[in-house]
C-alpha cells in the first residue's frame, strides 16, 4: 500500500474511534443520568457570607473529586466553630464513573434544595450525599427517613410477601455480617414460574455491624406499612438504605450476569428550600414508569442502529479503496502496454553525428549499425529507449537512398 493509502487508512481508523468512543459517551450519560429520590434540609439557617457557606461548598467539592476513586468517603472542610462534616455513599453495584456522576449532581442539586440550611441529606437511586456542621461519622442515624413505591400491585400478595420476606432477611444478615466489609448485599429470588423479586440493601460503612443490622431491620419493619403489595418500594435513611422491585435492581445479578436497567421508580420531588414530602401521588409514579420504558426503547433502538451504521460505513470505505487500486492498477498497465516508444529525427541525427562513417560499426542482417555519442543521463536513457524502432528504418532508408 502507498504512503497516501496509509495515511488515508490510519485519518480513516481515527476517525472511526472517535466517532465509536463520542457515541459510547453520549449513550453512557444518557443511560446513567441520577434520578432523585427525595431530600431533607435540616439544621439552622446561615447567611451567604457566613463560614459556614465557604465551607460547605469546598467540602462539596471536596466529596466530588473523591467520588471517582471511591464508592464511601467521609471529609471535614474548616475549622471549629465553623467545621463541616460531608459524606457520600455510592451503592455498591455501580461503576466509577456512575458513583462519579451521581456525586457530582448531588453536590450541585444539594445546594440548590437546601442553600442556607446547615444540615442537608439528598438521595438518589445510585448515591446518596448528606452534609452537618455536627459530627456524623461513625454515629448510626435512622433518621430523616423517605420511602418510595411503585403503584402497580402484585396479583399473589400472601405468597408475594413471603418471599419477599425470606430474601429481605437474607441480604440484612448478608449485609450486617462480620464478614461484609462493603455492608452490601444484593440478589433475587422467583415468586413464580417466571417473575423475579429483586431485593438490594446497604450501610454506611463506618457504622458498626450491629447498628448496620439494626438499621436495616428497622427500615425492613417500614416496608410492610409503606408498600405493602406494590411491585417495588424502598426505605432510606441516612446509614442505610433498602430496596426491592420484581424488576431488575442492580447492575450485576448474583450469577454474574447483566440484568435489564432499572426501568421504573417512583417521581421524585421538585426542588425546594425546604424539606421535601415523600412521593404520594399515583398518577406521577405511573407516568414515571412510562417515561422510563420510553427511554429503554430509545436505547435499545438507538444501540443496534448506530453499530450497523458503523458497519456499513466501514463496508463502504473498505469497497472504494478496493476499487480504486484496481482503476490504478489497469491505467498503469495500459500505459505500459500502449505507449509506444518513438524517437524523433533530430535525436538519432544527433547521436550519430549526422550518420557519420566515424560512427559506423558495421553492417547486420537489418542494415547498418552505428555508435552514439555519450548524451546526458535523461538524454540517454530516452534514446536508448528510442532506438530500438527508429534505427532498423533509417538504415533502410539509407540503403535505399544512398549518398551521392
Amino acid at each position: 500500500m502507498s504512503l497516501e493509502g496509509r495515511t488515508t487508512m490510519v485519518s480513516f481508523h481515527c476517525k472511526l474511534h472517535f466517532s465509536v468512543t463520542s457515541i459510547l459517551i453520549y449513550l453512557d450519560l444518557c443511560t446513567a443520568q441520577p434520578t432523585l429520590i427525595n431530600y431533607v434540609c435540616l439544621g439552622n439557617n446561615y447567611t451567604s457570607n457566613s463560614p459556614f457557606n465557604y465551607n460547605i461548598n469546598l467540602l462539596l467539592s471536596s466529596l466530588s473529586s473523591a467520588s471517582l476513586k471511591n464508592g464511601f468517603y467521609n471529609t471535614t472542610a474548616g475549622q471549629n466553630p465553623y467545621r463541616v462534616y460531608g459524606i457520600f455513599l455510592c451503592r455498591g453495584d455501580v461503576t466509577p464513573g456512575v458513583c462519579q456522576s451521581c456525586i457530582m449532581t448531588a453536590s450541585e442539586e444539594i445546594k440548590q434544595a437546601c442553600p442556607t440550611e446547615e444540615e442537608s441529606i439528598i438521595w438518589y437511586e445510585k448515591c446518596m450525599l448528606r452534609y452537618s456542621t455536627s459530627n456524623i461519622f461513625s454515629n448510626l442515624a435512622e433518621s430523616p427517613e423517605v420511602d418510595q413505591w411503585e403503584t402497580e400491585n402484585v396479583t399473589d400478595l400472601e405468597y408475594f410477601n413471603q418471599i419477599l420476606g425470606v430474601l429481605m432477611n437474607n441480604l440484612v444478615s448478608q449485609a450486617s455480617s462480620s464478614s461484609s466489609t462493603d455492608m452490601f448485599a444484593a440478589n433475587n429470588e422467583y415468586y413464580n414460574s417466571f417473575q423475579r423479586i429483586y431485593g438490594l440493601v446497604q450501610c454506611t460503612p463506618d457504622i458498626s455491624h450491629s447498628d448496620c443490622n439494626r438499621c436495616l431491620i428497622g427500615s425492613l419493619a417500614q416496608i410492610h406499612r409503606c408498600c405493602s403489595g406494590s411491585r417495588s418500594g424502598g426505605i432510606f435513611r441516612p446509614s442505610c438504605n433498602l430496596m426491592y422491585s420484581t424488576d431488575s435492581l442492580y447492575q450485576l445479578e448474583a450469577d454474574g450476569s447483566a440484568p435489564p436497567p432499572l426501568s421504573k421508580r417512583s417521581a421524585p420531588p421538585p426542588l425546594s428550600k425546604r424539606s421535601a414530602p415523600p412521593p404520594s401521588s399515583k398518577q406521577k409514579n405511573s407516568t414515571d414508569r412510562k417515561k422510563s420504558n420510553s427511554l429503554h426503547i430509545v436505547v435499545i433502538i438507538t444501540v443496534p442502529t448506530v453499530v450497523i451504521m458503523i458497519l456499513l460505513f466501514i463496508t463502504c470505505f473498505f469497497y472504494v479503496q478496493r476499487k480504486n487500486r484496481k482503476r490504478k492498477i489497469n491505467l498503469i498497465n495500459k500505459i505500459e502496454t500502449t505507449e509506444s516508444l518513438r524517437f524523433s529525427f533530430s535525436t538519432i541525427k544527433a547521436a550519430t553525428n549526422d550518420f557519420s562513417d566515424n560512427n559506423k560499426l558495421g553492417v547486420g542482417g537489418f542494415g547498418v549499425v552505428y555508435k552514439v555519442m555519450k548524451m546526458s543521463s535523461y538524454n540517454y536513457i530516452n534514446f536508448l529507449c528510442q532506438f530500438m524502432f527508429y534505427v532498423p528504418i533509417f538504415t533502410w532508408f539509407l540503403n535505399h537512398f544512398p549518398k551521392k
